[in-house]
């Protein structure tokens, strides 16, 4: 039961719209915000994303950190349940695989 709860978890988090893209991106290492938003969609307004990063960081996946370099501004980057997602999507997709491919 406990694998399973665990599961449905995984699969909440990531079933947000942007999320698994913003994750992929996020482990090649932090972004800034725009090369971020660039890097996920420029499709994406930055209302829409500000609200997918802020849930992301409320839900522990990827943290936000302000840079005083210059120019000032924030970056983002993985947690570590952020990055414990990353191995649960590798596992998703091969088993996907195995059990699609022909």
């Amino acid at each position: 039961m406990i694998r399973a709860h665990a599961a449905a978890e995984c699969v909440e988090a990531l079933a947000k719209k942007w999320a698994v893209e913003i994750v992929q991106t996020l482990e090649r290492g932090p972004r800034r915000y725009n090369e971020l938003r660039k890097e996920v969609s420029e499709q994406l307004t930055p209302k829409v994303f500000t609200r997918v990063l802020r849930r992301l960081e409320a839900e522990n996946i990827v943290r936000r950190e302000v840079v005083n370099d210059s120019p000032p501004g924030v970056e983002y980057r993985l947690t570590a349940f952020g990055r414990s997602l990353l191995a649960a999507l590798d596992d998703v997709a091969e088993l996907w695989t195995r059990r699609h491919s022909p």
